[in-house]
């Protein structure tokens, strides 16, 4: 018999058989494991401390999260593709068998040959009664917990989609979301306000229209867990296989736009990140927080030399034709400076003013 690796997960002071430990293996057994769920291959205990050890899967790459940030730069939409693909039929399982997964971010998905998402501690029935002190508990990571949650509403298969459209965007990027702000009480709010990270150049348009579906401050217009896992096997398939169509166009000019704008991998951008910005899963007790809305997004065309005329203050002129989705923010900011991509021979505006548009600065 060959060996091979395993992964043990010790449940401190479990010795007395607490009924939370057994909660992990139950869900991995009612999910059925396989693609896009971690492996469970049962249990053991700790001989000298009587502690209980769920035995799983060893996923050799660590969490998405840091397989992003170390292949910066290197996936194309193939690959992108594919991961999300996993992620879709581990959580359209999780949801046909009743559950939630209630604590769902990348770091709770680990990459191995496959992205599987792991740490099933905290799914729960999707049933709870609404009075359930167990469902209002808000444990998680801010930037993917769904606004609805936030402000205490139980957690539904709709909130895990949410937390799936933060990873989609997260996956696109190979950035950890608001990585540039502090995740406390100012980010739930801007997020119930229809904060959201901001779709980048290198984005495809339908990426981004299902992006938008899936992190929707209305639970109810959000897409389920199968329709997920259908749209990206399909569009995994569709790319892999040479297909050509409107969506396979998509994302092949997005590998080629991201082919010209990035730079090599070893002179990959450094990010700094907040120093309050947490990626840990901690309990969230927000009060006070508005009724989510979505972002009031707003087109905004313009042509060589027309004006912005809804700037404040001296007029400013663009001279290449731009459209781009703009992002809510509270009238209050201030916007520090515009900047776009400059193509030969373009202007760009660097001055700062105060506007009423929408934006995504913090």
């Amino acid at each position: 018999m060959s060996n091979w690796k395993v992964a043990l997960k010790t449940m401190q002071n479990s010795a007395k058989l607490s009924p939370k430990f057994f909660d992990e293996i139950k869900a991995c057994v009612k999910c059925g494991g396989g693609f896009g769920l971690i492996r469970c291959y049962g249990i053991s205990q700790e001989p000298e401390t009587g502690d209980y050890i769920i035995v799983l899967y060893y996923a050799h790459r660590g969490n998405l999260r840091t397989y992003l940030e170390q292949n910066y730069g290197e996936l194309d939409w193939i690959q992108k593709l594919g991961i999300l693909k996993q992620i879709a039929e581990g959580l359209n399982k999780i949801h046909q068998a009743g559950l939630v997964h209630r604590d769902f971010h990348s770091g709770n998905i680990l990459q191995g040959k496959n992205a599987e998402i792991a740490d099933l501690g905290f799914t729960g029935p999707a049933d709870k009664e609404s009075t359930s002190e167990y469902n209002r508990t808000v444990y998680g990571v801010l930037p993917y917990v769904s606004p609805e949650v936030l402000r205490g509403k139980i957690y539904t298969p709709a909130s895990d989609i949410y937390s799936f459209g933060i990873i989609m965007w997260e996956v696109s990027e190979c950035i950890p979301p608001f990585s540039d702000r502090a995740h406390d009480g100012l980010l739930a709010l801007d997020i119930c306000r229809g904060l959201r990270p901001i779709s980048e150049v290198c984005m495809p348009k339908p990426f981004v229209k299902l992006t938008n579906r899936c992190w929707d401050a209305n639970p109810k217009k959000r897409p389920n867990a199968h329709e997920l896992y259908e749209t990206f096997h399909k569009w995994y398939w569709d790319l892999k296989d040479g297909v050509e169509n409107e969506i396979t166009a998509a994302f092949n000019t997005a590998d080629y736009d991201c082919s010209q704008l990035s730079s090599p991998a070893s002179s990959r951008p450094v990010t700094v990140t907040h120093p309050l910005a947490i990626y840990t899963s901690r309990l969230l007790d927000f009060t006070d927080l508005p009724e989510p809305i979505n972002a009031p997004f707003k087109r905004l065309s313009v042509s060589t030399t027309r004006s912005i005329d809804t700037i404040t203050g001296e007029e400013e002129y663009v001279t290449r034709q731009f459209e781009e989705d703009l992002v809510y923010v509270p009238e209050t900011e201030t916007i520090s400076a515009v900047t776009f991509v400059p193509e030969e021979k373009d202007v760009y505006i660097t001055r700062q003013f105060d506007t009423d548009l929408p934006w995504e600065g913090s």
